[in-house]
């Protein structure tokens, strides 16, 4: 029996409908938000993030994005995130602790990766420094409030030296590789790709790198302002969910994973490879960062490196409830 117009008008107005209706749906993070901004930071420890962008894991779960580069974790979160540049970023635990001492207005909403061998001391050999005891009286440069400058105070710990013993110094990160290789400092706590760099221009034989496996091991984290969890919930779902498709991409094809990482970090995958093989990349939220954050914050307030008597309550900086919808089996917080 042949349908007639009205009727087929009718189921051919209903299947549009119901088109439209699933569109919408997938759509709705990017439409209620509009164009999310990515802070992406040139380190070894973003790379579910790095992987996420390269791949385009954002656009499919219905976000617009544009992305922008930074040197360093601390300085996408410094200069991006809370100079209201972009709306998300990753970083090492380090910069949101000395942030969380003057602001409250960033959340956490998962760790991405935890690497057991990030930050080394980089040494010139000219300056004559051979072994960790040289570096007392020594020009030493980091950047301030990061992993790295928290490495350089555990590592002269562990080698019986303080900061006073040393002739310290902050620079910017990207800076330091530079400030080696003219002479102006003597060595310098970094990571890749600071390391490639500076080797590239005082070879091999010029420089001296001083390992600590497992003295720090800095937990990569993705942070957003509380006002875009609070305002666009099923937003903060979807990086989520693009963060976890990059996760499962580095298990699946590793090698495809390096390859994108050392392109975009512009680091031989030689020298990738030294990192690499200590990286964890988990989208989840360990109890560990809070205990690590906890830590820091009182290194930060005993060292005199802010004006505070008491240590913000992390637990307010950490948004749970995003993963905890997405994969909530890797939500280990107790609250």
């Amino acid at each position: 029996m042949k349908m007639s117009d009205s009727k087929q008008g009718k189921c051919v107005w209903i299947v549009l409908s119901v088109l439209f209706w699933l569109s919408s749906i997938h759509y709705s993070a990017a439409a209620e938000t509009g164009t999310i901004r990515l802070g992406l930071p040139l380190q070894a420890a973003s790379a579910v993030y790095i992987v996420a962008v390269d791949q385009g894991y954002f656009a499919r779960e219905g976000l617009k994005t544009t992305v922008k580069d930074y040197p360093s974790g601390a300085r996408a979160l410094n200069d991006g995130l809370l100079a209201g540049e972009v709306d998300v970023v990753s970083t090492a635990e380090v910069p949101a602790v000395f942030a969380s001492f003057t602001r409250n207005d960033f959340t956490i909403l998962a760790s991405i990766g935890l690497i057991d061998k990030f930050v080394d001391i980089i040494a010139s050999t000219k300056s004559g420094i051979r072994n960790p005891g040289d570096l007392k009286g020594k020009r030493v440069a980091a950047q301030k409030g990061s992993g790295t400058h928290f490495f350089l105070h555990l590592f002269l710990l562990r080698h019986h030296l303080s900061e006073k013993e040393i002739k310290l110094s902050f620079k910017k990160i990207e800076e330091l590789p530079e400030a080696l290789a003219r002479g102006e400092i003597d060595a310098f706590s970094g990571r890749e790709p600071y390391t490639s760099q500076v080797k590239a221009k005082l070879g091999s034989d010029g420089i001296i790198v001083f390992e600590e496996r497992g003295l720090y091991d800095p937990i990569d984290m993705v942070v957003t302002t509380k006002k875009l969890v609070r305002e666009h919930p099923d937003a903060a779902k979807s990086i989520l969910k693009a963060l976890i498709r990059a996760e499962e991409f580095i298990k699946k094809q590793p090698e495809e994973a390096k390859k994108i990482v050392s392109k975009k970090l512009n680091v031989p995958e030689t020298e990738l490879a030294r990192d690499w093989s200590h990286l964890n990349l988990n989208v989840q939220l360990p109890q560990s960062l809070v205990l690590a954050m906890e830590d820091e914050a009182r290194w930060v307030r005993d060292s005199k490196l802010v004006e505070a008597k008491t240590l913000p309550n992390y637990l307010d900086f950490i948004h749970i409830d995003a993963l905890k919808s997405v994969r909530p089996r890797s939500v280990g917080i107790i609250r």
